[in-house]
């Protein structure tokens, strides 16, 4: 997958820069749409110092989509209907319903574990200089899934399988989940 991203520092902060990854809310967007949603927040914290990769979470083609369903154990097909993917717009649901595969709670994370992987490698090496040690992964709303899941929580993904429990990552100093919805709400498990 190509995951479009921004990447926001203040010119005249000190090198290197700890790194924040920043979950836009909502669902799937665009390319352009999303690395650039709710700007102000990346922007404020560019100007606190960090170095801020802003991803656009984009939706996986339906080849993608089906390589999701097979790593993560859905072989019936009718396992991996995802009514996040309609017509590319936000699905609300109501608390308490379930929408079957969430694809959203696979790609952002794995997008933002992918994103995790390339700072190590010096994704942006000629683009500034990162502190990739002191790094957190921040989200909003529909964002607040990503640090969560990377943090450990469970989210249910199809009708009678375990929550998936994404192990936590060891090279996440912080998670910062803000306005999330909480257990029952958008398949997150309740304990």
């Amino acid at each position: 997958r190509e995951i479009p991203v921004r990447l926001r520092w203040a010119a005249d902060a000190p090198t290197p820069m700890p790194v924040v990854i920043w979950s836009h809310a909502g669902s799937w967007r665009g390319a352009d749409e999303g690395r650039t949603s709710h700007a102000t927040w990346s922007k404020v914290l560019a100007s606190a110092g960090y170095a801020v990769v802003h991803p656009s979470h984009v939706p996986p083609t339906d080849e993608q989509l089906a390589q999701l369903c097979v790593e993560f154990g859905l072989t019936n097909p009718e396992d991996c209907v995802d009514a996040t993917l309609s017509e590319g717009e936000d699905v609300e649901f109501e608390p308490g319903t379930f929408n079957p595969f969430g694809a959203v709670g696979i790609c952002r994370p794995g997008d933002t574990a992918a994103l995790i992987a390339g700072l190590g490698a010096g994704m942006f090496d000629d683009t500034v200089e990162l502190d990739t040690s002191q790094l957190a992964v921040i989200g909003w709303s529909g964002g607040s899934g990503t640090p969560m899941q990377l943090a450990g929580s469970g989210r249910v993904i199809a009708v009678g399988m375990d929550p998936l429990r994404v192990p936590p990552r060891s090279d996440v100093r912080a998670y910062v989940a803000l306005s999330l919805g909480g257990p029952g709400f958008s398949n997150w498990y309740d304990e």
